[in-house]
């Protein structure tokens, strides 16, 4: 069955907020517009589009490795039903496989932004967007 970006994203399948699921994780891709703009839905769409990225970041080091979904399975011990579930944007990518993945393929794809790079969005309390960086001059 071909999923329509029309059809009602599956919380489940990253790759149903994209506008083009059956790109996930294989080209530069768009998530869906037609989401509401706040809660859960902003969140799994930010999500799914993280999950897109590492995903390309995993096939291009496959390929520069010259390492096939089966031969990649076998050497992080994940099953390899779960990676192809994962790289097609079946199913969520857990954090363990994250670390996994990229001590085996020689990088971190589990990295966490400084600080002071980061934007919170701290309107939902009716408080304006901060940076961590302005968090850090207030702490000195």
């Amino acid at each position: 069955m071909v999923q329509r970006s029309s059809d009602p994203p599956d919380p489940h399948r990253p790759r149903t907020y994209l506008e083009v699921p059956q790109t996930f994780g294989l080209r530069p891709a768009k998530a869906r517009g037609d989401l509401p703009p706040d809660g859960r839905s902003r969140d799994l769409r930010e999500a799914a589009m993280r999950q897109h990225v590492v995903v390309q970041s995993v096939r291009t080091l496959m390929a520069h490795q010259g390492l096939n979904q089966s031969e990649l399975a076998d050497v992080t011990k994940i099953p390899r039903r779960t990676l192809v579930r994962i790289l097609s944007g079946e199913t969520w990518v857990q954090t363990h496989h994250l670390v996994t993945l990229g001590r085996v393929l020689g990088t971190s794809l589990y990295a966490v932004p400084r600080l002071e790079d980061l934007t919170f969005d701290t309107t939902w309390v009716g408080m304006p967007a901060r940076s961590g960086a302005e968090d850090i001059k207030e702490a000195d």
